[in-house]
């Protein structure tokens, strides 16, 4: 354990002795203070809260602590047995260490438990000089650092049947005091357990006193520790007891124990992280708010529902067989999402890694492994098909590599896949299509579900134009899926559909002409069978009429691709086709014949196709439509 840092480089504490004397600095007779470092008017201010506590119980072996703490200022008190100047015993002497609560706490307070004082300035052992210098905390607290480790070790020890009990108290009504009589333990000790497991819960102060012959005293601590019970307690005291010289074992006791048994076994197991997890957002400071937090973190046996540090645990084969059956249920995967939306990308890709496949300890927790699975899915998924809301923070780049080698069942990509998909459609959001699909095939999707999801994109209620949109970049991933894409817009397209927003995206994608290319893969039988596709897709009919050929000439840009005009050729009305081959001519003229050799080219190409023969109208019913041919 590490002291922790002081509030400033100059952090002092007052030391003051106290002890039998016929004239104390206060003007007493009798035990009081003989030595400070204190003012005269702090002096006094502290002797008034004090000056009752000083004493240490008779026939003690080993001297007596208390740590108190008063607003923003704190004490510590060493009291030793001892006889006075005239050799009678059942006098005390007394160090007390005083100082602002922030660097005079608890830590510094158990710690000092453990010390034997031998820091102390000259003449401050004994008080025979009444004048003391400070004690500067900065040196004094490296000093301490062995004694902090040695109380940590010896906390870590503390038998569980005598732990327990003590938090079940402390749980039963977190702010009350408490006595604790017959402990076999060191006070100091006891409190050092015991706060670590409910110190990050409860709201009760911290104070203690780890020796005291009675609990009634006005001022006393919340936590009094007696070596045994001196007659009846005081009438109306309302300090909770714990009988620890009776305590054998946990095996007869009732369920409240029971729990707080499991809590101290989890900060054992696990560390005070464990237990920072489960931290209220308020210190508890009721029973009733105790027993709300134990329901809702533990299970009626007890077994706290830690599931960041069950996960860990599953992976290093440490799980008990408690943990085991309560990640098993069905009704606990709920829990399990919740807590793996709250980590960070980085710890879910390593805990994805580490539930590797090939475990076989881990198949029981085939629900949690799909949980883990389904929660990575989500956040991958929900970065394509809902951007706005997703955030950064909530992926890294391997996650998805991470999951195809934890092997997802194929069942649960589709089954998650559609649900993103639905869930998108439902709140009217454009769909990353590549994304999703790259999503899909990295985290393993067989070929042939990807062509069936392909599929369900198309028929599902996105327009043509939001599908053709994505062909350019879908094709140059995968070719053969792009294909489908294409081939399923051509069947899909509506006579309603949006010409203008069809011819839109086409134009600002040159008509497909990349994906064209790369789909045919040299094949210009193929690249005309898509180009006809396309232009399906944009006037909605089986021909292609001479007002068309310009729209589409107008889109793809110079040069027009040799399979277009082609397939503009093939599917084209009769005036349709001259506008082509008059285009065509064009083409061959630009790319064969010098600029002398040219003939004077029209501005545009609808004026050229009429020069060839085509006659002029002023309306478009100067041939039939043969749209629904």
């Amino acid at each position: 354990m590490t002291l922790p840092a002081l509030s400033g480089p100059r952090a002092f504490a007052d030391l003051t002795v106290y002890r039998w004397s016929e004239l104390s600095l206060t003007g007493g007779n009798g035990v009081g203070p003989v030595a400070t470092s204190l003012s005269d008017a702090d002096l006094g201010r502290w002797d008034r809260r004090l000056a009752a506590l000083v004493w240490a119980a008779q026939g003690s072996t080993r001297p007596g602590y208390m740590y108190l703490t008063y607003d923003d200022e704190a004490a510590v008190l060493r009291k030793v047995s001892v006889q006075d100047a005239h050799g009678r015993s059942g006098s005390t002497l007394t160090h007390v260490l005083t100082g602002p609560a922030a660097d005079v706490d608890l830590a510094l307070a158990l710690t000092l438990c453990r010390s034997d004082w031998n820091w102390l300035p000259p003449g401050g052992l004994d008080g025979t000089q009444s004048h003391l210098p400070p004690v500067p905390l900065n040196r004094l607290r490296p000093h301490l650092e062995p004694d902090a480790a040695e109380l940590e070790k010896a906390a870590a020890e503390v038998p569980e049947a005598l732990l327990a009990p003590v938090a079940a108290a402390v749980l039963s009504a977190p702010t009350d005091p408490v006595t604790v009589v017959g402990s076999r333990v060191p006070g100091e000790v006891v409190i050092q357990a015991l706060s670590g497991v409910l110190g990050l819960l409860t709201a009760g102060e911290w104070t203690f006193a780890t020796s005291e012959e009675s609990d009634s005293a006005p001022g006393l601590p919340r936590f009094v520790f007696l070596d045994r019970e001196r007659g009846p307690l005081h009438q109306g005291n309302s300090r909770l007891l714990v009988r620890a010289d009776v305590v054998e074992d946990l095996g007869a006791a009732d369920a409240s124990v029971e729990r707080a048994a499991r809590l101290v076994r989890l900060h054992r197991r696990r560390g005070p992280e464990a237990l920072a997890r489960l931290r209220p957002s308020e210190p508890l400071r009721s029973g009733q708010e105790a027993r709300a937090w134990q329901d809702e973190h533990q299970t009626p046996t007890g077994m706290v529902k830690d599931i960041a540090g069950m996960l860990l645990d599953a992976v290093q084969g440490r799980l008990e067989p408690d943990e085991v059956a309560f990640l098993s249920r069905r009704a606990s995967a709920p829990q399990v999402e919740t807590h793996l939306r709250r980590m960070k990308p980085q710890e879910l890709e390593t805990l994805v890694r580490d539930w590797s496949p090939h475990r076989q300890d881990l198949r029981e927790l085939s629900l949690v492994r799909d949980t883990l699975h389904t929660e990575v899915l989500r956040r991958v998924l929900r970065a394509r098909t809902d951007p706005g809301a997703h955030t950064a923070a909530e992926t890294s780049p391997g996650l998805v590599s991470a999951l195809r080698s934890a092997l997802p069942s194929g069942d649960l990509l589709r089954e998650r896949l559609d649900f993103e998909l639905e869930l998108a459609h439902r709140r009217g959001l454009r769909v990353d299509v590549l994304g999703v699909l790259l999503v899909a095939r990295s985290a393993g999707l067989p070929e042939t579900a990807l062509v069936e999801e392909v599929r369900r994109f198309a028929e599902s209620d996105l327009p043509v134009e939001v599908l053709l949109a994505q062909v350019d970049r879908i094709t140059a991933t995968d070719p053969s899926l792009g294909r489908e894409l294409l081939q399923i817009c051509y069947r899909r397209r509506a006579r309603r559909a949006d010409k203008y927003r069809i011819a839109s995206v086409l134009g600002d994608h040159r008509f497909l002409e990349s994906a064209v290319q790369t789909m045919s893969d040299g094949q210009p039988g193929l690249a005309v069978k898509y180009y006809k596709w396309l232009l399906y897709c944009l006037t909605g009919a089986q021909t292609v009429q001479r007002r068309d050929v310009q729209d589409v000439l107008m889109l793809v840009g110079h040069p027009p691709p040799a399979a277009l005009l082609k397939a503009l050729r093939e599917i084209g009305s009769k005036y349709a086709v001259q506008a082509v081959d008059a285009i065509a001519a064009s083409e061959y003229f630009r790319q064969n014949l010098s600029p002398r050799q040219r003939p004077s080219e029209p501005t545009d190409h609808s004026d050229h196709a009429f020069r060839q023969g085509e006659p002029r109208s002023s309306s478009h019913h100067d041939e039939p439509d043969r749209r629904h041919d």
